[in-house]
């Protein structure tokens, strides 16, 4: 089954990081993948009525990661009214070697796809 990815972040992390991963593999993704930014004064009525659009539209008929930046913080509170969705998994701390090894491996399980993006994001890190 196909998995479609939804970064919900501060600001226009997840929207640059989509961009930096749409110009490493030349422009089309493998998997289908959308980003919501939540603002410091943002009206949450009105983001959690477009992060619903947005579960409803990348959900139908596959499976959806929702990728957020900082575990409890808003963006990753207002996604955890998803948790229990059984088509639906939630990981916090997204960052560019995490969607890049998901994109990879696009056509793995969903549960294979959970292990590449921790992986992925943690084997990102290094000292240089």
């Amino acid at each position: 089954m196909a998995v479609n990815l939804l970064l919900v972040t501060h600001g226009r992390i997840g929207a640059e990081i989509l961009d930096s991963a749409r110009a490493t593999f030349g422009g089309e993704l493998p998997m289908l993948c959308n980003s919501v930014p939540i603002s410091h004064d943002c009206e949450p009525d009105t983001v959690i009525a477009e992060i619903q659009r947005l579960v409803d539209a990348l959900a139908d008929n596959t499976e959806l990661l929702i990728l957020t930046d900082l575990y409890g913080a808003t963006p990753c509170n207002i996604t955890h009214r998803y948790a229990h969705h059984a088509k639906i998994n939630i990981i916090a701390g997204v960052n560019l070697p995490m969607v890049i090894r998901l994109l990879n491996y696009s056509h793995a399980s969903t549960d294979e796809l959970i292990n590449k993006a921790i992986s992925g994001g943690r084997e990102g890190i290094l000292v240089v």
